[in-house]
């Protein structure tokens, strides 16, 4: 699989630090000496950067209820990343002894995660409304789409707040691998963000902004494919292992459709049926296989 170069890499990789929710598990009971291991500390980049894609799938998701593409896929979809987003954001503050994760102790996080709470509050309800009723409306989605993109700042800020508490309590923790393991989940991010630009400018919505967004967001994920694959010095680890190359290069291979049709619609194509076909469902397996790739870097052991 061939990656190409693409213009503006180290920029597009320097800006990589671009009601409350009701608790539905209760807090992991855990001793007070617990110290944090690099296994759970890159549980956590990884839980945190996908709420990041969480926020954005909801929109896109909402989006294509409101133009009447595939809506009871996703209605499902929209219904699942709400719950998703809910327990993930929960686990991440009180811990989740299911998934290994402690209580958040560190000051920053703790404030940041309570951010994320607050944003909810307006966000949920909107979300709700939908699912209620199986379709949305045009005021509905613009109002969604402005507090999906507070939540995914603040989403954003929390991954790196993460990093940062890492290194300074985990010094044995590689950077690097911590801040490729934020890079590859933010691939995931830009699947949704992506899939919402482009429904948005299909469903008429503020087009000449989103088709600008489009265009950088379909650079910054080819620039980052690419990165991840060869790396950058001091930024982002090549692939480390045979597994990893070869996921991220079936990741190459499943975006080569949706990135044509992207390429077509910022070129001023017509936007078809086959089109919106292959937003709605090969994204999806971009999510996928990159999901599967970020979980493959999460394994890994960096001495």
């Amino acid at each position: 699989m061939y990656f190409s170069n693409l213009p503006r890499i180290s920029a597009i990789l320097g800006i990589a630090s671009i009601g409350l929710i009701s608790p539905t598990l209760p807090a992991f009971a855990q001793d007070e000496t617990h110290k944090e291991t690099a296994e759970e500390a890159k549980l956590r980049v990884n839980l945190a950067g996908r709420q990041r894609m969480l926020t954005q799938r909801m929109t896109s998701a909402a989006c294509f209820i409101e133009l009447g593409i595939d809506v009871h896929m996703h209605h499902d979809m929209l219904a699942e990343a709400h719950d998703l987003f809910v327990e993930t954001n929960y686990a991440l503050s009180h811990g989740d002894e299911e998934l290994g994760l402690f209580v958040e102790r560190d000051p920053s996080v703790v404030v940041g995660l309570a951010r994320i709470d607050r944003d909810w509050v307006q966000f949920a309800p909107l979300v709700e409304e939908i699912l209620a009723k199986d379709e949305g409306d045009t005021a509905g989605l613009e109002h969604i789409n402005e507090i999906g993109l507070l939540m995914l700042r603040h989403a954003d800020t929390v991954v790196h707040l993460i990093e940062d508490a890492h290194q300074r309590n985990l010094p044995h923790l590689s950077d690097v691998l911590a801040r490729t393991i934020n890079l590859a989940g933010r691939q995931r991010m830009f699947t949704q963000r992506i899939a919402k630009d482009f429904c948005l400018i299909d469903s008429g919505f503020n087009v000449e902004a989103n088709m600008e967004h489009l265009a950088d967001h379909q650079q910054y994920f080819n620039a980052t494919l690419t990165a991840l694959h060869d790396g950058f010095s001091g930024v982002l680890l090549p692939a480390p292992t045979d597994e990893i190359r070869i996921k991220l290069e079936e990741v190459a291979e499943v975006w080569q459709a949706p990135n044509a049709v992207i390429t077509a619609v910022i070129g001023g194509a017509e936007i078809s049926d086959q089109d919106r076909h292959v937003i709605a469902l090969e994204m999806e397996h971009v999510l996928v296989t990159m999901d599967e790739a970020v979980k493959l870097y999460q394994e890994f052991n960096h001495d």
